[in-house]
């Protein structure tokens, strides 16, 4: 499964999505008990686990703060949406930030996704 995602890029789409959500979680905080969080959720069941995944990003993610800080190449061409200005503003855009490789930019887009579910989890009535 994570093959494909890697391959396909379809981790870009999900990682904007991701984004999105955090940034307007006042319209998803209705619907958290839907079929679209449980699935989401199952997904983010099948990523490695959020250490193995630190381990490989030493710089790009706030494991405390649960927000990533190294703008992804899809910050940088999204940089400036209104929606998403607030979340970006909290990054370090090039060339203040590190280069990352592919692996890396894997491995941050994986724990933002996962820092989506635990987000949502949050918001979540009890």
């Amino acid at each position: 499964m994570l093959h494909v995602i890697s391959t396909q890029s379809l981790l870009l789409p999900l990682k904007i999505l991701g984004d999105w959500i955090k940034a307007r979680h006042q319209l998803i905080a209705q619907d958290l008990t839907g079929t679209f969080w449980a699935q989401f959720g199952d997904l983010l069941n099948l990523f490695p686990h959020t250490r193995d995944l630190e381990r490989i990003v030493k710089e790009g993610f706030s494991q405390s703060q649960q927000q990533q800080k190294i703008a992804l190449p899809e910050d940088v061409a999204l940089r400036g949406l209104a929606p998403l200005s607030a979340l970006h503003n909290q990054l370090e855009f090039p060339p203040m930030s590190p280069d990352l490789n592919l692996l890396d930019e894997f491995a941050l887009r994986l724990l933002c996704l996962k820092s989506v579910g635990q987000f949502a989890a949050q918001l979540r009535p009890r």
